[in-house]
């Protein structure tokens, strides 16, 4: 009986323990930070479960940050210095996503780094604003936070390799159309062993058979140098856009 209470606590202890670890993970950093006050406790915890379920999925961070103020910096600057100063990033590319909102001044900025600045791309932010600013428009944050998260999973799961694939069927199919339609027209033609039907008789005498080689021409290109390695870090590391809301 005392085994069996033991062997109990102990399983309870450790079901405590397992989630306070697994979210004090330094792989799975605060994805919700509403420093302005826009959200409930329960809209943050959602929010945080849903961002954390993306991060795992898609291998980059989502991260949404509310502020007063933005402190006399412009929504880029402090969004590439809070990504950066707070340790956000996935992987090798430390790639990542993050929406600032500044409730002063109605401004907002989608950050991109790594490869978020390569998968949300003009058309992509646009659909990410389509999706966000409706709701925030009418104060909506929690509604618009999940369209925006929404968002975010459709373009990054929209299936490229089937979309390309359908590509090149459609090309291929217009290619033999035309192919076909085009031979259609040269039904007439037939292939001829030799010139000797184009050339009028007693109008062409060979005489001499020379190669001449009159030019010779070299072009040499430089070699470009590589300056990956220069850079600035106060900023313009990272891509996105923003705008009012």
């Amino acid at each position: 009986m005392k085994k069996s209470l033991i062997i109990t606590a102990f399983a309870l202890i450790i079901s405590i323990i397992l989630p306070l670890t697994s979210y004090a993970s330094p792989d799975m950093p605060l994805t919700v930070i509403d420093d302005a006050g826009v959200l409930s406790d329960l809209e943050e915890d959602r929010l945080t479960s849903k961002l954390d379920d993306l991060i795992k999925e898609h291998k980059m961070h989502f991260i949404i940050v509310t502020i007063d103020d933005l402190n006399g910096r412009t929504p880029y600057s402090y969004a590439d210095g809070y990504y950066h100063d707070n340790g956000y990033g996935y992987g090798k590319k430390k790639s990542g996503i993050l929406l600032l909102l500044a409730m002063s001044t109605r401004d907002y900025y989608i950050y991109t780094y790594g490869e978020a600045e390569d998968k949300f791309g003009d058309s992509e932010l646009t659909e990410l604003e389509d999706a966000m600013l409706p709701y925030f428009g009418d104060n909506e944050f929690y509604d618009g936070f999940l369209a925006y998260a929404d968002a975010c999973d459709d373009v990054l799961s929209f299936d490229i390799f089937g979309s390309l694939l359908i590509a090149v069927v459609i090309g291929a199919i217009i290619s033999l159309i035309i192919v076909f339609s085009m031979k259609s027209k040269l039904k007439s033609v037939r292939p001829q062993k030799a010139a000797s039907n184009y050339v009028r008789n007693g109008s062409f005498m060979l005489t001499k058979d020379l190669d001449l080689y009159l030019y010779r021409t070299i072009t040499r290109t430089k070699r470009a140098e590589n300056n990956s390695g220069s850079g600035s870090s106060g900023g313009s590391r990272g891509g996105g856009r923003g705008g009012k809301f």
